[in-house]
């Protein structure tokens, strides 16, 4: 791009910018300030949203627990740790999920419901994570709030589908997603493993609550190829 001018004194100048390499640079290099490596060179700007959309801000939150929500026998602590980080506003990373390492993994439930999924394990010194564990707790995160759904084992089947969550979400606090919510009824009747296996295939549905309630992409929704729709552009 180039911008022409003057000046009062009538010198006329010119000017070679361009924006978007710059965003890029700047998206590069604030990826490798985070310890980002192996980066796409054509696709910096997309990665660092990416990066962005999943990471939860690190901020004092409010808990709220579902009505079902119920903690496994033994996993008591790493609970409470959890919620000692949360209401602190600590960083989040090391209960999440290893691929927050990786800056073009597309989190298809995120996506799709802006639901957060993080690891009920123990911190192991000198280690990133937290170790694995056999459950999972899934939250919905605001930025002064975080709704704990329910806590599920982590080898069920479809269980970053289950829409058992929407439907919890839509009983306890139903006002976070009224305005995603459409009238009416869905033709077909969409099970966990056909969500499930929809997402792998990058195609987008809704989500019956049988009372006359639908909802939207609560996530922002996502493209064909996985990445979420609020970050092409």
């Amino acid at each position: 791009m180039i911008i022409k001018g003057s000046t009062s004194n009538f010198i006329s100048f010119s000017a070679d910018i361009d924006l978007i390499n710059d965003l890029q640079e700047n998206a590069k290099k604030q990826l490798t300030d985070m310890g980002y490596k192996d980066l796409n060179p054509k696709d910096y700007l997309n990665t660092y949203f990416n990066v962005k959309k999943r990471k939860i801000i690190p901020t004092p939150r409010t808990i709220h627990k579902s009505d079902v929500f119920c903690c496994p026998r033994g996993y008591e602590s790493p609970l409470k740790e959890i919620e000692k980080h949360i209401t602190n506003g600590d960083d989040l990373t090391p209960y999440m999920s290893k691929s927050i390492d990786k800056g073009d993994f597309y989190d298809s439930l995120l996506y799709d419901w802006n639901i957060q999924h993080l690891h009920l394990g123990s911190i192991v010194p000198s280690e990133k994570f937290v170790s694995r564990s056999n459950y999972l707790l899934f939250v919905f995160f605001t930025e002064k709030d975080a709704y704990f759904i329910q806590i599920y084992p982590h080898k069920e089947k479809y269980v970053f589908a289950k829409d058992e969550m929407m439907h919890i979400i839509d009983r306890n606090w139903s006002g976070l997603i009224s305005r995603f919510s459409i009238n009416g009824i869905l033709s077909e009747t969409i099970t966990d493993k056909d969500r499930a296996m929809l997402r792998k295939c990058g195609i987008s549905t809704f989500t019956d609550m049988g009372n006359g309630k639908i909802y939207g992409n609560i996530g922002g929704g996502y493209a064909s190829n996985g990445i979420s729709i609020l970050l092409v552009f």
